[in-house]
């Protein structure tokens, strides 16, 4: 393991040639502080033996041509009958391949952990795009059975191809999302405030015709954003279905969306 031959070390090294000097200097002090003295060179790796203990510590272990490798080095005493110590026995064991897969491991974990946090999020903007354009269709449904004229119900169902049509859009984007999803990098582009704004009115139409909302907005200090498209729907999705959910039950909503330009962010 270390590369020598035993007539090079027997009666002629000390053990600590095989370690590297900053971690001894680091247990030198860890112990002096320790045992409130100073303990130093060999006596680091026997001291918790000289008491009758086991020491079983991680070291880094250098070969006679210099290659470095993690050890587990077990220190313990060798006592006689009349419990007089006589000497000591180390026993180190490559710990290479155990530490690789222990950050192997590690590094999976967190691959695990930021795809379920990725999930989490996939499933919460699944649950609110689908949600309303899913629950706006049966309001169309409502309206277009009450409508008393074919052109009511004409104006109505032109409504439910524009809610389909981007419904499918939704679907669409919402896979694309999940493919970004496993690159670490969210695709951004130029989004148009007043287009997005245009599509989340289509898709929540029957909403709006139910609560008779008015929605006012102002995007002339920042008409584009930098911004993952299918998020930005997603957020003004969220806004204004809200701001119709839990609007005042003696008064039809005014819903006012404005962009602002703060020290250079949008």
């Amino acid at each position: 393991m270390l590369e020598y031959k035993a007539e090079e070390v027997i009666k002629q090294l000390s053990p600590a040639i095989f370690h590297l000097d900053e971690e001894i200097k680091a247990r030198e002090i860890e112990l002096s502080q320790e045992f409130n003295r100073e303990i130093k060179g060999f006596n680091t790796f026997i001291e918790i033996a000289n008491q009758g203990k086991i020491e079983t510590r991680e070291w880094t272990y250098i070969s006679k041509t210099g290659n470095k490798f993690p050890v587990q080095l077990v220190v313990s005493g060798i006592w006689n009958k009349n419990k007089e110590l006589q000497g000591y026995l180390g026993i180190s064991l490559d710990i290479t391949d155990l530490k690789n897969t222990k950050r192997d491991l590690k590094k999976t974990a967190n691959q695990l952990q930021s795809r379920n946090a990725k999930l989490l999020n996939f499933a919460h903007i699944t649950s609110h795009n689908l949600r309303s354009p899913v629950s706006n269709l049966n309001s169309l449904m409502y309206f277009y059975k009450e409508s008393q004229t074919e052109e009511d119900k004409a104006i109505i169902f032109s409504k439910f191809e524009t809610v389909i049509v981007h419904l499918n859009s939704i679907l669409n984007e919402l896979i694309e999302t999940l493919k970004i999803q496993e690159d670490t990098n969210i695709e951004r582009e130029t989004v148009d405030f007043e287009k997005v704004l245009k599509k989340t009115k289509e898709v929540l139409a029957g909403n709006i015709l139910e609560s008779q909302a008015s929605i006012v907005a102002d995007f002339s200090k920042a008409q584009t954003i930098q911004y993952p498209k299918s998020y930005l729907e997603s957020i003004l999705l969220n806004l204004i279905s809200n701001s119709i959910n839990y609007r005042s039950a003696e008064r039809a909503p005014i819903i006012h969306l404005q962009t602002l330009t703060v020290g250079g962010e949008t």
